[in-house]
């Protein structure tokens, strides 16, 4: 189990905390009339090659590119650190003892990680999709997909009886799905069933989400929506 599985609203919260103190500090130094501190070019541009890589991981791991872990909150902090001291000795004049290359050469690993599973996500998936087109068995693709440890997310909306355009209103939110939160694997009622519109509810399951905040909340906002339940498939 990781960070990001047991306890999302931890992680979010730790995300939107870090990304606020990484800007603090940056903005302290853009606030700064570097031009007499010329001796003190080192130090500024490891500190935006610091903060360029903080960016980077904090938003591989926000956007579901990589698992929050311990190694990646202590990696967090450690550069913090050496973004203050980097501050100060712009600041101040203080003389930085710690080398950023070792910091910067993690953040950047973690960066290849991310891609190299990128990839091998899309290949996996995609030789799923070819077998999956001979006999589809929802559950059994699941599983599989699940068993290469990629994440599935279900999305139920269920759909006021008042609504005279049901199979469009399931489309729209289908292409908001496939836009905002991840590619599409199946959607219940299919488009060819959702013709009759005498359904209720309408399942999207996605494969490996890039974001999942407030997927309830701009679904709810949709008109003639009356439910939205979202949860990962275990």
């Amino acid at each position: 189990m990781t960070i990001s599985t047991l306890f999302p609203v931890m992680q979010s919260e730790f995300l939107d905390e870090a990304t606020a103190r990484i800007n603090y500090v940056g903005q302290e130094i853009n606030k700064v009339d570097l031009s007499n501190k010329s001796n003190r070019l080192l130090e500024v541009e490891q500190m935006k090659q610091l903060r360029y890589e903080m960016e980077r991981l904090l938003n591989l791991v926000r956007h579901w590119k990589l698992n929050m872990t311990h190694d990646i909150i202590n990696l967090i902090f450690r550069s913090m650190d050496q973004m203050r001291m980097l501050k100060d000795a712009i600041l101040l004049g203080y003389n930085v003892t710690a080398d950023v290359i070792p910091l910067l050469r993690e953040l950047r690993g973690y960066a290849e990680t991310s891609k190299k599973n990128a990839n091998m996500r899309q290949d996996i998936l995609s030789s799923i999709s070819a077998e999956a087109g001979k006999a589809f068995n929802l559950d059994a693709i699941i599983h599989r997909i699940q068993n290469e440890g990629i994440r599935v997310l279900q999305i139920q909306v269920g759909l006021a009886s008042r609504c005279m355009m049901k199979m469009a209103c399931a489309m729209v939110i289908l292409d908001q799905i496939g836009s905002l939160v991840g590619e599409v694997l199946y959607m219940e009622p299919s488009s060819v069933e959702a013709g009759e519109d005498s359904y209720s509810q309408v399942r999207y399951i996605v494969v490996d989400p890039v974001q999942v905040d407030d997927i309830q909340g701009w679904i709810r906002s949709m008109g003639d929506v009356t439910n939205v339940d979202v949860h990962f498939r275990v």
